[in-house]
């Protein structure tokens, strides 16, 4: 797990006034860092801005002058003094320089072997200018290998873009991760992340930081390996699918659950089906032994049903639940979410909507503006969900999207989760009911609500990246099966 940070500049300056590190130490190191990067390449193109950012890329021009044939496009203008000197000393040495509006920088962005986007950082906002939009334009287009500098220049701090971004092969992050990264938008424009060091250690450069927000990894997941013989199929609990108007999804999350290490599954419906795979058990009502419920999935809108199960919770305060899909439309969810509030000992309900129902959830909560669109909650999706596990402590969050987010509130503050891991190929109708299975199970095994939240997401993401062949072809089982390789 890493820590993310929505600005390093903060963690510079402390590592300048404890450590003595100057900024010409840290630019140096940054330099080293993407010259590593494209140390096989002969011709190199640097886009540089007025400020730090293109400090860095004048630093790299003159350390790789001579051994590379270089070349940098920038503004006639330097906004910072460390700066000015750089591109002096990029001046001394020969390095060749073109403005944004030179005649020849078409020709250079096409003809070069990498391009290094040295333009913005951390502090941008709002829409590049068009001579720097028209040069990115044809960077993105050329065959060169692409590396940018912190952040891909057109995202602002939160990951956002209101016109053309930087698209990286490779993003050289500096100093720390950094949340503008890890954005739904972020994940098409930053190509592999990579962490340098500025002159001191990550650790030593992020210690003392207080630090709300993480990057998992593979090495989060706890999958539910059984280490102790003396068991029974009651020791990795019972899990009841709530079955609705599409049973299939209740199959496909109660498959999903079965194949994640639960002992029992049921789907609860009230007449029993055909063709259910053999290992799910059918009832009419939720077993009393249930220890986890997954819910709503493919339920269909009935208030009355979705009050009996909220009901059952309430009087079984020791069964944990995983909420989603029809389940975010009911009137009756907030004042579920209040009672529990105030009757549970312990987080039990994880709630996994995408957007659009973490929307719809918001505006029902009085947590957004009546116009708050869709695209308003990808972009604020922190921000939101932050707000939400403020007022519903003893929930934890799974905002689906490109990057999945998970948020608890944890001693005394929400912490942020952001599973950066897992492919596009996910983008299949069914597999958020895998994902709900997945939680169902890690909870009915006794995981914590953030526990199972987790290691199901992990679990969900890691898996995609096993289905190698045709994975636009991805079917929900096709990913359980890949869930039973992790």
């Amino acid at each position: 797990m890493q820590n993310v940070f929505f600005d390093s500049r903060i963690l510079d300056r402390a590592a300048r006034e404890r450590f003595c590190l100057s900024e010409e130490i840290m630019m140096e190191n940054a330099a080293t860092a993407l010259q590593n990067e494209i140390a096989a390449f002969k011709r190199i193109l640097i886009l540089a801005g007025a400020g730090n950012n293109g400090a860095d890329g004048f630093t790299l021009a003159r350390r790789i002058f001579m051994d590379a044939d270089v070349t940098v496009i920038c503004t006639n203008e330097t906004k910072t003094q460390m700066g000015g000197l750089q591109k002096e000393r990029a001046q001394k040495c020969g390095v060749r320089f073109l403005s944004y509006d030179s005649p020849e920088t078409p020709r250079v962005i096409a003809e070069a072997d990498a391009i290094v986007d040295c333009v913005f950082g951390a502090g941008f906002h709002g829409a590049l200018s068009e001579e720097i939009a028209t040069a990115v334009r044809l960077a993105n287009a050329a065959a060169a290998f692409r590396v940018a500098c912190d952040i891909p220049s057109g995202l602002d701090a939160d990951g956002n873009a209101q016109g053309d971004v930087f698209c990286a092969d490779v993003t050289v992050c500096m100093g720390s991760l950094k949340i503008a990264l890890l954005s739904d938008t972020a994940s098409d424009f930053t190509g592999t992340i990579t962490v340098c060091n500025l002159g001191i250690s990550r650790a030593l450069f992020e210690r003392g930081a207080e630090c709300h927000f993480f990057a998992l990894e593979k090495s989060d997941m706890r999958l539910p390996v059984r280490s102790r013989r003396n068991v029974h199929k009651g020791s990795f609990g019972h899990v009841a699918v709530l079955s609705g108007e599409k049973a299939g999804a209740s199959v496909i999350a109660g498959s999903a659950a079965f194949a994640f290490g639960a002992g029992l599954v049921s789907l609860v419906r009230e007449n029993a089906a055909e063709g259910v795979p053999f290992e799910l058990m059918q009832n009419s009502k939720i077993p009393e032994k249930t220890t986890a419920v997954a819910f709503g999935m493919g339920f269909g809108f009935d208030e009355q049903k979705m009050q009996s199960v909220f009901d059952f919770l309430l009087s079984h305060k020791r069964t944990k639940a995983v909420l989603d899909a029809d389940v975010f439309s009911s009137k009756a969810l907030l004042q579920f979410l209040d009672k529990n509030e105030n009757g549970a000992d312990e987080k039990r309900i994880v709630l996994t909507p995408h957007p659009k129902e973490f929307l719809s959830l918001l505006k029902n909560a009085c947590l957004c503006a009546e116009n708050t669109s869709i695209a308003d909650v990808v972009r604020q999706k922190v921000e939101f969900a932050r707000a939400f596990c403020a007022r519903y402590k003893k929930t934890v969050l799974v905002v689906k999207g490109a990057i999945p987010v998970i948020s608890s509130w944890e001693n005394g503050a929400c912490e942020v989760f952001f599973n950066p891991l897992g492919k596009n190929c996910l983008a299949k109708g069914g597999s958020g009911d895998v994902l709900s299975g997945l939680t169902a199970a890690l909870l009915a095994q006794g995981y914590s609500a953030l526990e199972a939240a987790v290691s199901a997401s992990l679990a969900h993401a890691i898996a995609s990246e096993k289905i190698d062949v045709n994975d636009y072809a991805l079917s929900p089982f096709s990913l359980i099966d890949a869930v039973k390789r992790l």
